[in-house]
């Protein structure tokens, strides 16, 4: 990018854009067709491989890779998940699983040992599709949300973890490998772009508000605009008096002698 905007930098503050379903994708579809799966499940699949790859929080097909990685992690490491019942064991993980798929397809991790067949990366891939299309459907018929921000919220916490002082189920945009990196109780605590013209102009924008007080209406008067990605401008003064004359609150201390 050469000459960036201000209004440039926001929206890319804002991308919620996902290599790893990209990357994931692209190598599934090139492996599963419709005739590999049941009637029903190739027009959500198609739905799956024409995804943009944005984590919006009310789209679906976020909520299906979600599903879908979950099923080849778990058919594939089905010996670690053995191990995770009485250990402290990690997954490999996510790009290292892609690498054996694609370079690897014969490992033989991907063979199921409680079955008579010998599986390969093909069987598993097909398999995990199968299974996260009747998790997505079954999800549906049963009244739950299939949209990304009812499915993963997030949730910002106060330090003492009380819901009361917290803001709670928040349907907002991006994932952990996003730009936006938001997860399940975390996300960008400050966006910020600074434009260095003349005068210098700041805009910027944090999930919270400007006053420590839950009863104040600035405890989290800014929320919604993060969310939104709108951003305030900032007031950037010269001179102490500057900012005496546009203060809205003030607070004198008189200590004790």
């Amino acid at each position: 990018m050469n000459a960036i905007s201000p209004e440039q930098m926001q929206a890319m503050q804002q991308d919620a854009f996902s290599y790893k379903a990209s990357d994931y994708i692209n190598v599934i579809k090139s492996m599963v067709k419709k005739e590999d799966l049941p009637a029903g499940h190739g027009t959500i699949f198609d739905q799956l491989t024409s995804w943009d790859y944005q984590y919006k929080a009310n789209a679906e097909m976020p909520v299906l890779f979600d599903l879908l990685y979950k099923k080849l992690v778990e058919n594939t490491w089905d010996e670690i998940q053995v191990l995770k019942q009485n250990n402290d064991v990690n997954y490999p993980e996510a790009w290292r699983l892609l690498e054996l798929i694609q370079s690897e397809p014969e490992n033989k991790f991907f063979d199921n040992k409680t079955t008579g067949n010998k599986e390969n990366a093909k069987d598993i891939v097909i398999k995990s599709v199968k299974e996260s299309i009747d998790a997505f459907i079954k999800r549906k018929n049963e009244g739950e949300s299939n949209k990304w921000g009812e499915y993963k919220p997030l949730h910002i916490y106060h330090l003492t973890r009380l819901p009361a002082f917290s803001e709670m189920d928040i349907a907002a945009d991006g994932c952990p490998d996003a730009i936006n990196a938001t997860g399940f109780s975390f996300g960008p605590s400050w966006r910020m772009v600074i434009s260095l013209e003349d005068k210098v102009m700041g805009h910027a924008v944090y999930p919270g508000g400007q006053s420590g007080n839950p009863a104040s209406k600035y405890y989290k008067n800014m929320i919604d605009a993060w969310r939104k990605g709108e951003y305030y401008s900032l007031n950037l003064y010269a001179k102490p008096e500057d900012l005496s004359k546009n203060k809205t609150q003030s607070v004198i201390l008189n200590p004790k002698k």
